[in-house]
């Protein structure tokens, strides 16, 4: 190495030029330069595999700030503890069932039963309000269905498994949030909502046919890169018996028999949580702008006033409030339904106070200066993995194909195709 003088944009540092000479016997091949400056007790070493260690490093600064990121201004546990607090208030005083008895069953003149029934009719032929009375007689039958279980358990446990996403730091973290992804079952959680068991006996039949056992056991076979040959004849010739199978066909009938009547309309024929969601849709539609309310200017409805809250405020309304009032075994119903109306503005606002926490503009601002160096390392990674394609391909069908219903569906789908 020879000094050769400073540099054009620093007078303070010197540059230095060498030649390397390849081999006049080399046979070719691609060469790198290992370079390596010594000052005393200060060593500076430059190679061919600087760039993309440098890349891999700040790609990783991204990961860690989004991680970071998370973990301060996550909303989930928060909008989980909106429902735990609504479920501890009724779970306190019995169950759900034991709610719907209190609030629309009790007998005699001046009973729950005679002034819930009181509310509901006003609300359809004296204050053309049956949205909200149609609303209110569809979250009763809700809550006295296996589907409100259903439904809590899904929403909180969908909420604890997002609040608690490991999200990857470094690039040796992705394994471990791979196999985290893999813990939320859904289709266990689809199954139980009513209406649902036709769906619950067709996908067991399929998972526990001998032709999917096979075409799993071949898939990590050759992930694993055991038996390759044998493996891929394996998952040829089982996905063509499952083609042919009556398996696709009753996944697909199965939950053509669950999603028609809401497709249809047919009330009549509709689950419990599906009749909800019409009513609730129902009663969206009927919203004004003098119902969404933002106090404060921030764009974050403060309150909604939704139709059935207005026939809760009409006498009969009133009434039937008063009535659980009065009762020491009733009073609850009116904190649980206080809690209730409550529930869309603290989850608006619970996303509200995350979105807008400062947090996320450190994290965005450093999104945007590693951009650049994201993408090329983007670049980098699919030359570097290129030889492990397949097994990339195989981790994805592994771990999200076989697992997720989206996945099933998608899979039934192509099977029972023409």
């Amino acid at each position: 190495m020879t000094q050769v003088g400073v540099h054009d944009n620093d007078s303070n540092t010197m540059t230095w030029e060498g030649i390397y000479s390849i081999p006049s016997n080399s046979v070719g091949g691609v060469y790198g330069a290992r370079v390596i400056a010594e000052d005393g007790n200060l060593v500076a070493t430059d190679d061919p595999t600087q760039l993309p260690k440098v890349l891999r490093s700040e790609f990783e600064k991204v990961l860690q700030a989004i991680d970071d990121a998370w973990d301060s201004a996550n909303p989930c546990l928060e909008i989980k503890g909106e429902f735990d607090s609504l479920e501890n208030i009724v779970e306190a005083n019995g169950n759900w069932s034991t709610f719907v008895t209190v609030a629309t069953e009790g007998q005699g003149i001046g009973g729950s039963q005679q002034l819930w029934d009181s509310m509901i009719n006003a609300g359809h032929n004296q204050y053309n309000m049956s949205a909200g009375a149609d609303f209110l007689t569809a979250l009763m039958e809700f809550f006295d269905s296996d589907d409100i279980g259903a439904g809590m358990s899904f929403i909180t446990g969908l909420l604890l498994y997002a609040g608690e996403f490991p999200i990857p730091r470094t690039f040796d973290d992705f394994g471990d949030a791979a196999d985290y992804a893999k813990t939320f079952d859904a289709i266990e959680n689809y199954t139980r909502f009513e209406g649902t068991g036709d769906f619950e006996a067709a996908y067991n039949a399929l998972v526990g046919s001998n032709e999917w056992v096979e075409l799993k056991q071949a898939m990590d076979d050759l992930a694993n890169s055991t038996k390759e040959a044998e493996a891929i004849q394996t998952i040829l010739h089982n996905f063509a018996l499952l083609t042919v199978s009556g398996h696709p066909d009753a996944i697909i009938d199965a939950l053509e028999v669950w999603i028609t009547p809401l497709i249809n309309g047919d009330l009549g024929n509709m689950t419990p949580v599906q009749v909800l969601l019409v009513r609730w849709f129902e009663m969206a539609e009927k919203l004004g702008e003098t119902d969404i309310v933002d106090t404060d200017g921030d764009d974050v409805p403060d309150q909604i006033f939704w139709e059935y809250e207005k026939l809760l405020e009409t006498s009969e309304g009133q009434a039937w409030t008063a009535n659980m009032e009065a009762g020491s075994s009733s009073s609850y119903v009116n904190d649980a339904f206080d809690n209730f109306n409550t529930l869309p503005e603290d989850v608006l606002n619970d996303l509200a106070d995350s979105f807008s926490d400062p947090v996320w503009n450190a994290t965005g601002n450093g999104w945007k200066t590693q951009l650049l160096v994201t993408n090329i390392w983007n670049g980098n990674l699919v030359k570097r993995k290129k030889g492990n394609l397949q097994n990339l391909i195989l981790w994805f069908l592994k771990n999200y194909m076989m697992l997720e219903l989206l996945s099933i569906i998608h899979i039934s789908l192509i099977l029972g195709s023409d």
